[in-house]
This record gives C-alpha cells, sequence and structure tokens, in this order.
C-alpha cells in the first residue's frame, strides 16, 4: 500500500499519493461523471449551439400570427398575446437600414 507524502500545511506539491481506498472512490466518481456526461451531455451542446429563446419565440409568433391573418382560429390567449406582442412592435418600430 502507498503512503501520502508529508507536507508542510497549505504547502502545494507536485504530486500527491492517495491510498487504495481513495483511488477506488475517485475511479467511481469519474465512472459516475462519465456516465452522466454519456447520458445527458448532448444537452449541453445542443443548448451551445441553438439559437437564442428569444428569436426561437420571435419566429413562433410569427407563424402564428401569419397562420391567424390567414384565417385560422387561436384560442383567446394566443390571439391577446398575439396582439399584445404586434402592439409593443408597432410603439418600438425596428430602425430601416440606410440605402
Amino acid at each position: 500500500m502507498k503512503k501520502a507524502i508529508a507536507t508542510a500545511p497549505n504547502k502545494p506539491t507536485k504530486h500527491m499519493t492517495m491510498k487504495a481506498p481513495e483511488v477506488a472512490e475517485r475511479k467511481k466518481q469519474e465512472a459516475a461523471h462519465d456516465a452522466e456526461e454519456k447520458a445527458t451531455g448532448y444537452i449541453r451542446k445542443r443548448q451551445a449551439e441553438y439559437p437564442a429563446v428569444g428569436d426561437q419565440l420571435d419566429a413562433i409568433l410569427k407563424q402564428l400570427n401569419s397562420m391567424r391573418l390567414g384565417g385560422t382560429p387561436m384560442i383567446q390567449e394566443m390571439d391577446d398575446l398575439l396582439g399584445e406582442v404586434l402592439s409593443i412592435k408597432a410603439k418600438h418600430k425596428k430602425p430601416t437600414k440606410a440605402k
């Protein structure tokens, strides 16, 4: 069995030796971390690449408004939400690009 290297308190060391139970626990923790990453890592990768939530919502609301204007009935809450969003957009217009 390996022994820990004695050092002065609060002094960094270049090498640290762990005892067998510590090594086993560390390997167990690493395996659990690897399993978690394998199971859920795709979530973080997707989130990093998705468009901003505001852009996603804007596209959805534009599509719903287009459907509404085309005669597709909307539930009252959606109709109210679209009216509110369009009112705010009319109040704070996007600047036009100079040619």
